[in-house]
């Protein structure tokens, strides 16, 4: 550990790839550079959120979407995640789509994500996103 924090790696980001490295499939990339979007928050806190005026700024951007998208503003939510070339951004991408009502676009983004389309509502399918990616 100590040679590794001797070349720079830092104690936060030693520990965040020991401990969430085996998540990488499952996390954002960009939570592996910046180990801040990777907060403790809660579903129901997150829920809690949509009465202010902005998204909290420390969780990661697929959650801002989905922030945006539970505020109203579909568009904003879309055009956060429409160039981000994840797993994470595709769940998002096709949840956006599937809510939309654009079936065949939804497919194409779920495949992307390596998600089979929901079943559920999509109140059921939010909750699920948001809570995997808290």
């Amino acid at each position: 550990m100590v040679l590794l924090i001797a070349k720079g790696v830092g104690f936060f980001r030693f520990v965040f790839q020991i401990f969430f490295l085996p998540l990488k499939g499952r996390v954002s990339c960009d939570a592996l550079d910046n180990p801040v979007n990777f907060n403790h928050m809660k579903l129901y806190e997150f829920k809690q959120s949509l009465s202010e005026k902005e998204p909290p700024n420390d969780v990661a951007v697929y959650l801002q979407a989905l922030w945006f998208d539970a505020k109203g503003n579909w568009d904003k939510a879309h055009e956060i995640v429409q160039d981000i070339n994840d797993e994470n951004a595709s769940w998002v991408h096709a949840y956006l789509h599937r809510k939309e009502g654009d079936v065949f676009n939804s497919e194409y983004w779920y495949n992307r994500a390596g998600k089979k389309r929901a079943k559920g509502s999509l109140e059921y399918e939010w909750d699920e996103i948001v809570q995997t990616m808290l």
